[in-house]
């Protein structure tokens, strides 16, 4: 099914039901193997182990990927996978975020840094679409919502996260990424 729109963190997010998700078929945008941040603010209503943004192939570590796992952690399986020390909370807004610099790994929770790793770079790759609240079968959903999603080519610094994550996505239908969750939510 699709999501729902609903109210969000800014204006309107999309709501997922467990077997909802939204999906980007794959393009050089985002084939993201060397340096990138990934972003989203959620509001998580289940404690369970769920896709937030997924482009890594079922049971490998060869993309961008960022979930919760188990159920309340943040995680990321770029290379290896690496978890937060703390759980948030359900049914309440977290900013959820990592950065893939060449190897090095940071997961950031309401924009504090609370876990990190190293691992090999660049990442293996893959041909897959990027999916949002799935992973690449459609499976490992996210019940809850999700507002915000923000892909870069680059490591965002921590400073940088803090400053973003407040405010709104600006959509330049030119230069960003960005665009595409701007035109879902409007859907």
């Amino acid at each position: 099914g699709k999501p729902k729109i609903v109210e969000g963190k800014f204006g309107e997010g999309l709501e997922f039901d467990g077997s909802s998700y939204v999906e980007m078929p794959d393009n050089k945008s985002i084939q993201l193997w060397e340096t990138y941040t990934l972003e989203a603010w959620i509001f998580q209503k289940e404690s369970r182990s769920s896709r937030i943004i997924d482009k890594i192939t079922a049971g490998t570590a060869d993309g961008p990927h960022l979930d919760t796992h188990p159920g309340t952690k943040l995680r990321s399986c770029a290379g290896n996978c690496f978890s937060t020390k703390g759980d948030h909370s359900l049914n309440e807004w977290h900013h959820a975020a990592m950065t893939f610099d060449e190897g090095s790994v940071v997961l950031y929770l309401d924009g504090k840094a609370d876990g990190e790793g190293k691992t090999n770079s660049p990442l293996a790759g893959n041909t897959l679409s990027l999916k949002i609240a799935a992973d690449s079968n459609g499976q490992n959903t996210f019940v809850g919502i999700i507002d915000e999603v923000r892909i870069w080519h680059i490591a965002r610094t921590q400073e940088e996260i803090k400053r973003g994550m407040e405010k709104p996505l600006m959509i330049d239908h030119k230069r960003n990424i960005s665009i595409c969750w701007g035109e879902i939510k409007q859907k």
